[in-house]
């Protein structure tokens, strides 16, 4: 079932109640002075829902938790078109934004050291100055912003996709020093894993509004793995934990699946390459999860190839279409497809409106 949004002010709509989350966005409070949700929730913020006059000041006072931007310009006085989705959890929070060009300082957080945030620049440019250094971001590039030092950002009119991973998290992985944001950023650009990452945060922009509460959860806490396992094998300095391991390289596992069904080659051994493990350790991951790789590449196969008979026309033959999918012996799909769907491929076509 595909969840809702049940609250909502001009310009703001959430999903939780004060016993999952004591902060709402219509609260003045920071969220951090409140603490983090008990379970994954999600929201939406858009400008366009408030006057022109307010849009500046709204977005700023709503979306940002440790950054405080510049006052608002005669040019943001006039309007301010931004607008975002989120996910928040316990472990961190996902989110999808487009926004006017804007510039601001970080704002370290009284009770502790900030939280890091992770992000993909689709579209704009990101510029900051630190301590530590200087350094621009543009579209295809990941940045890094931490929460807990001082640094100063600017940005066009941008489109991003952030991860704002909880600061214990990053230190469970690299240990209680953090390296400079310059240097995250570019063990992410650098990492053998940022396709995965890239395709996960793709995914989560694309389809967190339609998925169950259950499936967000899913979704955030894989990406989260994903990037810390990214991070760890970049520049990690501690042993990584285990099940962080195996969470991530199982996700980044299934994305090069989905990606490469259609070659009839497609085996463990290439998965491994692709994802920096070994051949054994990528048995025992899918095992944890009562899986074969044969059987998670099929399952994929056979998807796909449900997909395509109801879609493709019907001057695509069965045959044509198991042979796009990375099955070559007709037999042998009609078999599996009849296992897994309990009808044949042609009787599948035939419960499926004509495409000529």
């Amino acid at each position: 079932m595909t969840a809702v949004d049940p609250f909502s002010a001009p310009g703001v709509r959430w999903t939780w109640t004060p016993d999952v989350w004591r902060w709402t966005p219509d609260r003045d409070s920071p969220a951090d002075q409140v603490g983090w949700p008990r379970q994954v929730v999600h929201w939406k913020v858009d400008t366009s829902q408030r006057r022109p006059y307010e849009q500046y000041d709204f977005w700023c006072q709503t979306t940002y938790f440790d950054f405080d931007t510049h006052r608002a310009s005669e040019t943001q006085r006039r309007g301010f078109a931004a607008a975002m989705t989120s996910l928040v959890g316990p472990r961190g929070l996902f989110y999808a934004s487009a926004c006017d060009g804007l510039a601001g300082t970080s704002r370290p957080r009284t009770g502790g050291p900030g939280d890091i945030t992770l992000g993909l620049m689709l579209e704009g440019e990101r510029r900051y100055e630190s301590a530590s250094g200087s350094g621009m971001t543009g579209p295809g590039g990941f940045f890094a912003y931490d929460g807990g030092r001082r640094s100063a950002v600017a940005l066009t009119r941008h489109h991003c996709l952030s991860l704002t991973i909880r600061r214990p998290e990053i230190e469970a992985v690299l240990g209680p020093t953090i390296p400079a944001v310059d240097i995250l950023a570019r063990a992410l650009d650098g990492s053998g894993l940022r396709p995965f990452l890239v395709t996960q945060l793709t995914l989560l922009q694309q389809h967190s509004e339609r998925l169950s509460n259950a499936e967000r959860a899913a979704g955030l806490d894989n990406t989260l793995d994903l990037a810390l396992l990214a991070l760890r094998t970049a520049i990690g300095t501690t042993v990584v934990p285990a099940s962080l391991r195996k969470r991530g390289l199982f996700t980044a596992a299934g994305h090069h699946i989905e990606r490469h069904y259609h070659k009839p080659a497609l085996d463990a051994d290439e998965i491994a390459r692709a994802i920096g493990c070994s051949r054994m350790t990528l048995y025992r991951v899918f095992a944890e999860h009562d899986l074969t790789i044969g059987d998670a590449i099929r399952q994929v196969r056979l998807q796909r190839a449900a997909e395509m008979l109801a879609q493709r026309p019907v001057t695509m033959t069965v045959e044509q279409v198991a042979r796009c999918c990375g099955l070559i012996s007709l037999r042998t799909f009609y078999r599996q497809f009849r296992q897994a769907f309990d009808m044949t491929p042609d009787e599948m076509r035939s419960t499926q409106p004509k495409r000529m």
